[in-house]
């Protein structure tokens, strides 16, 4: 069906009855449609049906409706209520889409699921009562809305990821006990929620599920929950948040909370010395403001650069023995720090634990140095082992084969056992380290050369600016100077555009040796097709002349089109008191051209044009 044949003169569709389907699209994007009435014979509204209906503001739709397809009225900016029919399963995916004005919806109790985006962007809409059936709420099926107040009902099962997203006046909520997931970001930047009360049989907690709510005031993981990942509390700065005892695996990376605390029937984690760790692992997970040390027996430091204590800004970092694996250190932040010292126990490093490290050389156990994120592309050039006495056959073959030199090699690792020298070979270091100072000084010379042509460049460009505004400047005419740093990839030289007319530009590359020459030929070009022009554009108005233009363009006025210069075709509009003059124009432009070429021969075939311009005079 055709939405257009039922509109009337005020904008009113009446669909007739024994219409069964309003189809897809059926109404798409008509500006001029106010209300609709369906009859009782209609099922079922297909996808887009009202999609884009910027003046609807009202619609009746009968129970006898049993499926709404996807975006069927996404985007109806004037539509203030919508009454969804008795009967109805499911609301679909952006139903109400960006419906900017749409402050009531009307949903009934046989509605079990609400799709993905189905009210997202709906600014206006401020609250709702969600159907006591509902099972699940789909992804941003409510971001962006301003809802004050949301009752969720018991029987809820599922909130999808980000289905309250950006619900910034949202400030009290209470999840029922029927829930047990809660997508990835479903509450994200919710700034006004306050209270908070999530469910104690819920299985799944996503990430950023409460990301920037600001002013939350606590949060209890119920028990049953197993995993938390990062970011699932970032920015709750004003949150206490408690974790369960089932609780065994936590990412804190992300995380930011004022106070924390762990049941004390958790197995897994517990707090030491106001540090997080994991009591299995012995791993630190993170440090409170008030920690003052580490816990003893840790073996591995898992913390994200800036969530070290105050106390590592230190100028000597000694590491405790046991430790067997760090993720990062924030060397950024530690200013004092002018000596690092590690265990002896150390196996492995954080793919990003040398990105910064300020130190040349640094001293490691040969597991460490052997591991897969000590690699030779980092700062370091040179390494002590420690913790062995000497370098066995064995291990000098495994530095090599994980550091090998070649002449590709930028920089060289040398690596000391007790100060003696183990690899590379003292002969093969000595002549590595004299071939990367000559690299290195070769460099510098080439540095100085290029900084060199680079001042002789500007020098000369604004040499010839200032000849071009002597020359062609003076005389009158508008021009575009590019210099030789302007790189395009038809231009490697310095040029000049000049405009002869709007609708006619003639350029020229331009050296130094013969810009005089060249620039004193460039004037008497663009004075000579001015002066061939000029009867005929001061006698019209404006819009008289196109070059290539492949269009209609006149639109049935009459013109008069020639190529007076190779290339370049014009287009003249005329009128019988300007057609003698149009065709003049021609004549001269041709005649200026021939002259020009006889007086500097191939010199011209050296002029640029704008041939693609459809500018009019």
């Amino acid at each position: 069906m055709y939405g257009n044949s039922y509109i009337n003169v005020e904008g009113h569709a009446e669909i007739p009855a024994g219409v069964d389907k309003i189809g897809q699209r059926a109404f798409m994007g008509i500006k001029q449609l106010k209300s609709v009435s369906i009859p009782n014979s209609v099922s079922a509204i297909s996808w887009y049906a009202f999609s884009g209906c910027v003046s609807l503001t009202s619609i009746t739709i009968p129970d006898t409706v049993k499926k709404i397809g996807k975006r069927c009225f996404e985007c109806c900016d004037a539509l203030t209520k919508a009454v969804l029919p008795e009967g109805i399963k499911e609301i679909s995916d952006e139903t109400f889409f960006r419906c900017s004005s749409l402050q009531e919806v009307v949903i009934p109790d046989t509605v079990t699921s609400i799709g993905k985006g189905a009210f997202s962007q709906c600014s206006s809409l401020r609250k709702i009562v969600l159907p006591k059936n509902l099972k699940t709420i789909g992804e941003d099926a409510f971001h962006g809305c301003p809802l004050q107040e949301v009752s969720l009902p018991e029987g809820l099962e599922r909130i999808g990821a980000h289905s309250f997203r950006y619900c910034s006046s949202l400030e009290a909520l209470t999840i029922p006990e029927s829930v047990k997931s809660i997508g990835l970001g479903a509450f994200d930047n919710c700034h006004k929620l306050k209270t908070l009360t999530l469910p104690k049989k819920m299985e799944e907690l996503g990430n950023a599920a409460f990301c920037c709510c600001w002013a939350l005031e606590r949060i209890d993981v119920p028990e049953g929950i197993t995993s938390i990942g990062p970011d699932v509390f970032f920015a709750c700065e004003a949150a206490h948040v408690h974790l369960p005892s089932t609780l065994k695996e936590f990412c804190p990376d992300g995380n930011e909370w004022k106070t924390l605390s762990i049941s004390p029937d958790n197995k897994v984690l517990t707090i030491e010395y106001n540090c997080l760790i994991d009591r299995n692992k012995r791993e630190l997970l993170y440090v409170f403001p008030e920690a003052t040390k580490l816990p003893e027996n840790l073996k591995s430091i898992r913390l994200k650069d800036d969530s070290f204590p105050s106390f590592f800004d230190v100028e000597e970092l000694i590491i405790p023995e046991g430790i067997t694996h760090i993720s990062s250190l924030p060397f950024h932040s530690m200013e004092k720090l002018k000596k690092l010292v590690l265990p002896k126990t150390m196996q492995s490093i954080g793919k990003g634990f040398l990105e910064s490290y300020p130190f040349p050389a640094i001293s490691v156990p040969p597991a460490l140095l052997l591991s897969e994120n000590f690699g030779p592309w980092q700062t370091v050039c040179r390494v002590d082992l420690i913790g062995v006495t000497s370098a066995n056959e064995n291990l000098k073959i495994r530095i090599k084969n994980k550091f090998p030199i070649n002449r590709w090699t930028e920089r060289i690792l040398s690596v000391y056992v007790n100060g003696q020298l183990v690899y590379p070979s003292e002969s093969l270091l000595n002549t590595k380290v004299q071939a990367m100072e000559r690299e290195k000084q070769s460099r510098e010379l080439e540095h100085v050369e290029k900084e060199r042509r680079e001042r002789e460049k500007k020098a000369e460009d604004k040499m010839l600016e200032s000849m071009c505004e002597s020359i062609i400047g003076s005389a009158g005419f508008k021009y575009i100077y590019f210099s030789s740093s302007e790189y395009t990839y038809f231009r490697t030289n310095p040029n000049i555009e000049v405009v002869v007319f709007n609708v006619l530009e003639i350029k020229l590359e331009l050296q130094v040796e013969t810009a005089q020459e060249d620039l004193e030929f460039l004037l008497d070009v663009a004075t000579s097709f001015r002066k061939a022009m000029a009867e005929y554009a001061d006698s019209t108005p404006a819009g008289s002349i196109r070059i290539n233009y492949r269009g209609n363009w006149d639109r049935g006025m009459r013109s008069v089109s020639g190529q007076p210069i190779p290339g370049v075709s014009f287009h003249f509009r005329v009128t019988e008191e300007t057609a003698k003059k149009a065709f003049q124009a021609l004549l001269n432009l041709e005649d200026a051209y021939d002259q020009l070429s006889q007086k500097y021969g191939n010199k011209v075939e050296r002029l640029g044009f704008h041939e693609w311009l459809f500018y009019y005079v």
